[in-house]
């Protein structure tokens, strides 16, 4: 029988809007090395792609397992030197990032595949007028975040395979070290000793190939980030969305108490649902803004010390597109806290002093949760409250850093 590999676009959920977006995160999700059943789009295997999604999945965490040893081995040898040091750094941070995230998706996986059953869910409860609309608003979105920051990574993976190239040669026909620092020359360094202890001596396009074969497995890794980036992020739209829509039947559901106690329950169900997410995504995003804000603050660092500053113009196209993932995050944050403030305004100024004491006190109940979960309901809880206001502060942060660093050089 031949094997072969489907996508479903049946849904469990009757009649359920195809949604191109998360079809196209659940396919470069699989090619990237993770199997991720998001709906409405799944992807089925035969047992014989399963074994080979699982051989291609470990290789590519294997790889950044060699990555992050060779990196960390880089750093602990030139520690006493500083220029080298805080070179080494931003690449070592960047592997490491990758490694991290990946791992924690590999492990979280069912959870994620559950948070998204429910988002679909939670999709398919909205108004059919509005969703429709908004689900295709909400693939547009996907597709471009993908395009723009997949196109940023590229940039920054291919300036560096050139700018390797051009030293492999002169490496091969040296018999000494360079002390070229970048990450990736330790990486192509590694091969070469490798090769040697079986005394085996590669030539120029074989080392081109390996170095091209280790970049694609790189570059499948941050792939895997930014898609996994972008189905949170497209999670926190849909969850402003649900905010939007209890706003705007709040008045409605006034009229009669079970009406009221229809919405109440839709509200908490909604509360529910982000503290979820926010439990599961709150790890990805501390890892993000951490690590991004070292990097970023060791690039200019670096820049304005004019040390390497051809060579770092990968790590700053990195960089960059990792802090654009960070305001992605701000900005979102920053959506659902102006609904979840546009819901408590709609609260106040309903008619509810007319209503039955029973309904009064619901609303004042409805009210004091709001304003009690507003910061818990955004993204980065409980650690942090990503929102603009947050943006601005881990920007003076960074900033800060680059001025101790520029006092420490």
């Amino acid at each position: 029988m031949e094997e072969h590999i489907y996508i479903n676009t049946s849904s469990t959920v009757s009649k359920r809007e195809r949604n191109f977006g998360y079809w196209l995160l659940s396919i470069v999700l699989f090619v990237c090395g993770q199997h991720l059943r998001i709906p409405p789009a799944t992807i089925k295997l035969t047992p014989f792609w399963k074994c080979v999604h699982t051989v291609h999945s470990a290789l590519v965490l294997l790889s950044l397992f060699f990555f992050v040893s060779v990196a960390a081995a880089a750093l602990v040898e030139h520690l006493g030197n500083f220029q080298h040091a805080i070179f080494i750094a931003a690449g070592f941070m960047g592997v490491l990032e990758c490694l991290i995230r990946s791992v924690y998706t590999t492990l979280r996986k069912n959870k994620i595949e559950q948070i998204a059953t429910k988002i679909q869910f939670g999709l398919d409860e909205l108004e059919s007028c509005d969703t429709k609309s908004f689900t295709k608003r909400l693939s547009k979105i996907i597709s471009a975040f993908l395009v723009i920051l997949l196109s940023f990574f590229s940039v920054a993976l291919i300036c560096n395979l050139i700018t390797l190239f051009a030293r492999i040669e002169a490496e091969l026909a040296y018999d000494g070290r360079d002390v070229d620092t970048a990450v990736s020359f330790k990486i192509f360094r590694a091969f070469i000793d490798f090769c040697e202890f079986f005394n085996f001596r590669p030539s120029n396009l074989q080392s081109e190939i390996f170095m091209t074969f280790m970049y694609s497995l790189s570059f499948l890794s941050i792939c895997r980030l930014v898609v996994s980036n972008i189905l949170f992020c497209s999670w926190y739209l849909i969850i402003a969305k649900m905010y939007q829509q209890l706003t705007k039947n709040f008045t409605r559901a006034l009229s009669t108490e079970k009406s009221l106690s229809d919405w109440i329950k839709h509200h908490s169900k909604i509360t529910e649902l982000t503290t979820e997410i926010n439990r599961l995504t709150a790890p990805i995003v501390v890892v993000t803004v951490v690590f991004t804000g070292l990097q970023i603050s060791i690039t200019a660092f670096t820049v304005a010390k004019r040390w390497g500053v051809m060579d770092f113009v990968p790590y700053v196209a990195f960089a960059a597109s990792s802090f654009q993932q960070i305001f992605i995050y701000c900005v979102l944050g920053q959506k659902i806290k102006t609904k979840i403030m546009a819901l408590q305004h709609q609260i106040y100024n309903s008619p509810w002093l007319e209503s039955s004491p029973v309904e009064q006190n619901a609303v004042l109940v409805i009210y004091a949760v709001a304003s009690d979960k507003l910061k818990s309901s955004l993204p980065g809880s409980p650690f942090f409250s990503m929102s603009m206001e947050f943006f601005a502060t881990a920007v003076g942060a960074i900033f800060t850093y680059f001025i101790v660093l520029i006092q420490l050089g």
